[in-house]
């Protein structure tokens, strides 16, 4: 699916970065798999098997709400003790730069729900735990 649908380079992503199978406690399992490589960013797709579906996770555009949902997040990264998956996209290879994104997983919509959303839009060559970076007005 990867390789054709969402235009990925697989056979240099996968074995540079690999996959990661999370598995919920009476839940989904994700499957996070590189799709593209870069310097500072990792762009990825979450892919969620529920029982005997399997299918592609969407998010929440980061620009105009009403845009097209993405398939695919830079860098994410699942946090088992916060039950979220976070995604950080850097907008200068300085890390000084970009936005951070905590999601939830909504099991009735059998979706991913943003939660929260941060941004450093100043490229000032100090670089930044993403975390830190401001909150936006809305996630």
């Amino acid at each position: 699916m990867g390789q054709n649908f969402l235009a990925c380079q697989l056979e240099d992503a996968v074995p540079a970065f690999g996959a990661n199978i999370v598995r919920l406690t009476d839940g989904p399992t994700f499957h996070i798999v590189a799709c593209q490589t870069g310097d500072a960013n990792i762009e990825s797709y979450v892919m969620i098997e529920d029982g005997a579906d399997i299918f592609l996770a969407q998010f929440a555009p980061l620009e105009d709400p009403d845009s097209a949902l993405r398939v695919t997040l830079s860098s994410p990264s699942w946090r088992a003790d916060q039950g979220v998956l976070t995604a950080v996209q850097y907008d200068s290879p300085n890390y000084d730069c970009g936005t951070f994104e905590t999601f939830v997983y909504d099991r009735e919509a059998r979706d991913f729900r943003r939660t929260q959303l941060r941004r450093k839009t100043s490229c000032d060559g100090v670089a930044a735990s993403p975390e830190t970076f401001p909150l936006a007005a809305d996630p």
